[in-house]
């Protein structure tokens, strides 16, 4: 890995990260959460993610380790769970903005702003081609998120049940059935 710049078009430009914001989620919580930790499904995540967003089906008071949670944030991409683990990490969703900021400043991801941990719209929510690669750079260095960005297929335990829940990753640039399998890409988010 050499972290050159191939190419780049208007790399300075502000847009929505969407999905893409839960790479500097999954650093964050990696560096701070014991992965064994347990996690619930709250109802204020119900009430406060919008009910539109991606989800593996969990139901409130489902419980689950922080590390399948990583998984379930960075494969399928689910909002409630990025939710509550960020509400665990910080005590509420705008200290973990803060945190996001402030990490993403350290980063030199300097145009970048955010106000929850899963990237849903909003027009306070925003950086930079050139500063997500920044982010991105640190995420993948970090061996636990990058293991887990290239993981395609995943087996995510619901504590409380002893129910089991198959993830793929939904990036198809991992799936060897796939058209457009890169065996070159070891590590990904879809946004």
């Amino acid at each position: 890995i050499t972290n050159t710049i191939l190419f780049a078009k208007n790399d300075t430009e502000t847009f929505y990260p969407a999905s893409t914001t839960k790479i500097l989620t999954s650093l964050i919580l990696t560096e701070e959460s014991d992965m064994q930790s347990l996690v619930t499904k709250t109802q204020d995540a119900v009430n406060n993610v919008p009910s539109d967003s991606s989800q593996i089906g969990l139901n409130v008071n489902d419980t689950y380790t922080s590390f399948d949670g990583l998984h379930a944030i960075m494969m399928a991409s689910d909002n409630f769970v990025c939710y509550d683990l960020a509400l665990a990490d910080s005590g509420s969703i705008s200290a973990f903005a803060n945190k996001m900021n402030s990490i993403a400043t350290t980063l030199n991801a300097k145009d970048s702003h955010f106000i929850n941990p899963h990237g849903y719209h909003s027009e306070e929510h925003y950086t930079t081609p050139a500063s997500l690669a920044k982010i991105t750079e640190a995420a993948f260095a970090n061996p636990i998120v990058s293991k887990i960005a290239g993981t395609l297929n995943y087996d995510f335990k619901v504590i409380n049940t002893g129910q089991t829940i198959p993830l793929k990753h939904t990036s198809v640039l991992l799936d060897p059935n796939s058209p457009y399998y890169n065996e070159h890409v070891v590590a990904t988010k879809t946004g």
